[in-house]
C-alpha cells in the first residue's frame, strides 16, 4: 500500500515536471523555462563541442551569426510558437559564448586588459541605454542586449577581482557573493514569482523599482524558505 502510493506521487511529479517543461512549446508556460534550456543545452552540448575542437572560435562565431536569422525567420514561419520559446531561443547564443570563453580561460590564453575592459565598459553603457527604456521590451533584440549587460558585468567583476583578490575586504565580499550562491537556485525560483504578487503594488512605479525590491524581498525570503522545505526533504 505504501509502495503503490510513493509510486503514484513519484510518478506524478514526474508527469508534473515533463508537462511544466514541454508547456513553454505548447502553452507558453515559463516558470520552469530554465531548467528547459539547460535540458536542452545539455543534449545538444556534445555536437556543439566537437564543432568548437574542429574549428575553434569561427565554428561557434558562425553558429552566433547563424542563430539571429534563424530566430527571424522561425518568428515569422511560427509566430505563436515563438513567442512561446523564445526565451530559450535567444539564449543559445550565451551558452556559445561561454564554451568559448571557459574554453579560452582553461588554456589560460592571455589577451590585452585594457581592450577587454574598454570592450566590457562600451557594451554596459550601450547595452544599459537600451534596456532601461521600457519601450524596447518588446523588441526582437531585447534579449540580446540583455545578454551583453550580463556578460559585460562579469568581465568588469573579474577584472576587479584581479586587482583587490588579496585584499580582506575583498574576501569578505567573496564570502557574502559566495553565501548567495548557495540559495541560487531558490533564489531563481522564488523571484519571478515575488515579481508576479508585487507587480499590482508598486508595477507603477517602474520596471526597474519593481525589479530591486523584488530582489531585496527575495534575499530576505530565500534562506527561511530553504529552512522551510528541508522540513519536508
Amino acid at each position: 500500500m505504501c509502495g503503490s502510493h510513493f509510486r503514484n506521487r513519484y510518478g506524478s511529479a514526474i508527469r508534473n515536471g515533463w508537462l511544466r517543461n514541454v508547456g513553454i512549446f505548447t502553452e507558453g508556460y515559463r516558470n520552469n523555462w530554465f531548467f528547459t534550456l539547460i535540458f536542452f543545452l545539455y543534449l545538444i552540448f556534445p555536437f556543439v563541442y566537437r564543432l568548437y575542437k574542429r574549428n575553434g572560435e569561427k565554428g561557434i562565431i558562425v553558429l552566433i551569426i547563424l542563430d539571429l536569422p534563424f530566430n527571424y525567420v522561425f518568428s515569422l514561419l511560427f509566430p505563436e510558437l515563438f513567442l512561446r520559446c523564445e526565451i530559450l531561443l535567444r539564449r543559445i547564443p550565451v551558452f556559445l559564448l561561454g564554451l568559448s570563453f571557459s574554453k579560452t580561460i582553461k588554456e589560460n590564453r592571455k589577451t590585452n586588459p585594457c581592450i577587454v575592459l574598454f570592450i566590457a565598459l562600451l557594451g554596459l553603457a550601450l547595452s544599459f541605454s537600451y534596456l532601461s527604456q521600457e519601450v524596447n521590451i518588446t523588441s526582437r533584440l531585447y534579449r540580446y542586449i540583455e545578454s551583453i549587460f550580463g556578460i559585460a558585468i562579469i568581465i568588469l567583476f573579474s577584472y576587479v577581482y584581479s586587482f583587490v583578490k588579496d585584499g580582506k575586504l575583498f574576501r569578505r565580499i567573496t564570502q557574502v557573493i559566495e553565501w548567495c550562491g548557495k540559495y541560487s537556485m531558490e533564489t531563481y525560483l522564488l523571484y519571478e514569482k515575488l515579481l508576479v504578487v508585487i507587480e499590482p503594488l508598486i508595477g507603477q512605479y517602474g520596471s526597474l523599482c519593481l525589479a530591486i525590491i523584488g530582489a531585496i524581498l527575495c534575499f530576505l525570503l530565500v534562506k527561511p524558505l530553504r529552512r522551510f522545505n528541508s522540513l519536508f526533504s
